[in-house]
């Protein structure tokens, strides 16, 4: 109780002592991205990088709020994960702690318009109020996600008990609605405006495929060019295109490599973005929904990359940066102040 009470008075002195204007980036934003012990922020053409935060722990996620103005992110190892919270000209504060393998706080994002960020910590889904400088418990689950603006999300169970309805639910951070909409549904992401959620689930041969569900309709629709090896990865802004990872077995010597592959969703036909890396582990896809931002392993390193979403040559972004992971583009880049590169105190 006293820590959280702590954490609650240090977030409140840090928004009211915060900027309250953002500074608008480029055109085209900027990428926020994890390399080593850095986050790292860079413009789409490379013009300008900067350290955010460096640490004396491997960076696993981060978060920038809509205006640019509150930054969160996630350092630690595989079997023990920190979460920081900092605003800009202030020092970070340690917001909260998992332990033991595979644990972690799911994709960290701030609502739209607003200084809310959902995740989850040992099962429970957590509402961070950044300008309330609270938090509070409003599910039970793993992996939140915002639908659109808010104020539904969704999330999802099964991971953790027998007595776990196994799915993706629908909830909302104003009441106690809470629906079970995709029974065996998993590795769920959701299209920048609400409408379509992307998944994966059995299907009546047992064999796990990709859907798409509108969710005001809650009618699924199987992608037919999907196999029982695409992951979904990201879905494009206006909804017409699902960004996905999937294994090509036809590599010589038995060696798996993987393709990116683009799903059109109205007419089901699919690009190869890129192929032959040891995997894709993550992607984005910038606001305008041009150009697909990704996370390759070729040769035992990971980089980040850029490709058109029509297709065409990948390129390398920030060469100079490996072990990159979670991506994420904004259309404002963090506030001047938010560069400290100090390491935080320890939880």
């Amino acid at each position: 109780m006293g820590i959280a009470l702590s954490v609650t008075v240090c977030i409140a002195a840090l928004l009211a002592a915060a900027p309250a204007e953002a500074q608008p980036a480029a055109d085209a934003g900027a990428i926020l991205f994890c390399s080593g012990r850095q986050l790292v922020q860079i413009r789409p053409d490379a013009s300008e990088r900067m350290v955010l935060a460096r640490i004396d722990m491997s960076m696993q996620d981060a978060a920038l709020s809509p205006d640019g103005g509150v930054l969160l992110w996630v350092r630690g190892t595989s079997l023990i994960r920190h979460l920081y919270i900092r605003l800009p000209g202030a020092d970070a504060v340690h917001l909260d702690v998992v332990r033991g393998r595979g644990e972690g706080f799911g994709p960290l994002r701030f609502r739209t318009g607003a200084p809310q960020l959902l995740y989850s910590a040992r099962g429970e889904i957590k509402l961070l109020d950044a300008a309330a400088g609270s938090t509070r418990v409003i599910a039970h689950g793993d992996r939140p996600q915002w639908l659109g603006n808010g104020p539904q999300f969704i999330y999802e169970t099964g991971a953790r008990g027998e007595d776990q309805e196994i799915g993706i639910h629908l909830a909302s951070v104003e009441n106690e609605d809470d629906e079970l909409i995709i029974p065996y549904g998993a590795a769920a992401v959701t299209s920048p405006d609400g409408r379509l959620v992307a998944y994966i689930s059995p299907a009546q041969d047992d064999d796990p495929k990709v859907y798409v569900m509108e969710v005001a309709t809650r009618e699924p629709k199987q992608l037919e060019a999907s196999t029982r090896f695409d992951r979904p990865l990201a879905l494009s802004p206006d909804g017409g295109v699902l960004v996905t990872c999937r294994a090509d077995l036809s590599s010589p010597e038995g060696m798996v490599r993987f393709d990116l592959v683009a799903f059109r969703l109205a007419d089901g036909s699919t690009t190869v973005l890129d192929s032959g890396s040891e995997v894709f582990t993550e992607a984005c896809i910038s606001p305008d929904g041009t150009t697909v931002c990704f996370v390759a392993r070729r040769g035992g390193e990971t980089h980040l990359y850029l490709v058109p979403i029509a297709g065409g040559e990948a390129t390398g972004l920030s060469p100079g940066d490996s072990d990159c992971r979670s991506p994420r583009w904004y259309t404002v880049g963090a506030q001047p102040g938010l560069t400290a590169t100090s390491p935080p105190a320890q939880p």
